[in-house]
């Protein structure tokens, strides 16, 4: 569990680097998702069905990954906005 571990909080924030800035293309996103079931094949072996494999470590798909990184950052900047535009309405007011 401790190679999971190092692929969830090591690998995957490197691969999906900037994901939120750049939407990935179907074909990037298969990119990634085949070097990662590479690398649950080699922690685990050959196993029959990644979904049960993915389910049982809490790994979501590639896709899955950036939009919910994208969705952050896009709340992030919506966030930061509204702290902007309520500053400057106080300032003016």
């Amino acid at each position: 569990m401790i190679t999971v571990q190092l692929l969830m909080s090591y690998c995957l924030p490197l691969m999906l680097y900037a994901v939120e800035a750049v939407s990935l293309s179907t074909v990037n996103c298969h990119v990634v998702e085949n070097c990662t079931n590479r690398a649950l094949y080699r922690i685990f072996g050959s196993c029959d069905n990644q979904e049960f494999l993915r389910s049982c470590i809490g790994l979501d798909y590639m896709e899955v990954l950036s939009q919910q990184k994208y969705f952050r950052f896009d709340d992030g900047l919506v966030g930061d906005a509204r702290y902007f535009l309520f500053a400057f309405n106080s300032l003016c007011f």
